[in-house]
């Protein structure tokens, strides 16, 4: 509960600017991007996302974070960046799939992947 509480205010000084999905302690920024103008606020929501990591003290594992574009004629080469703790300019790397609540996304949303479902039965 104190967790929670704790990331509670990261919703609101992120959603401004996308979607936000918390999950325990996963998030997952979303944007429907049609033009350079939603290419930019959605890297205005990771701005935000480290200017709260850093009100809170909070280090983010960079190594983690992943750009998956979904759908069939998408435009791949807008580029992300966050910063690291040491204020150091990082490229996010791009991903093909993402495992969420062990269901596979791809980025072609086939579905062909289960996941960690195989494991399970």
């Amino acid at each position: 509960m104190l967790f929670l509480i704790y990331i509670n205010d990261l919703i609101k000084c992120s959603g401004a600017y996308s979607e936000v999905y918390v999950f325990a302690d996963d998030a997952k920024f979303y944007r429907h991007i049609l033009s350079d103008d939603d290419n930019t606020t959605l890297q205005y929501a990771l701005d935000a996302l480290q200017k709260w990591s850093e009100k809170w003290l909070l280090n983010l594992n960079i190594n983690k974070y992943q750009v998956v574009t979904f759908g069939r004629s998408v435009d791949k080469s807008y580029k992300y960046t966050i910063r690291n703790c040491n204020n150091q300019t990082i490229l996010l790397k791009r991903g093909i799939q993402v495992l969420d609540v062990g269901v596979c996304f791809d980025e072609k949303l086939s579905f062909k992947e289960l996941g960690m479902l195989n494991s399970v039965f």
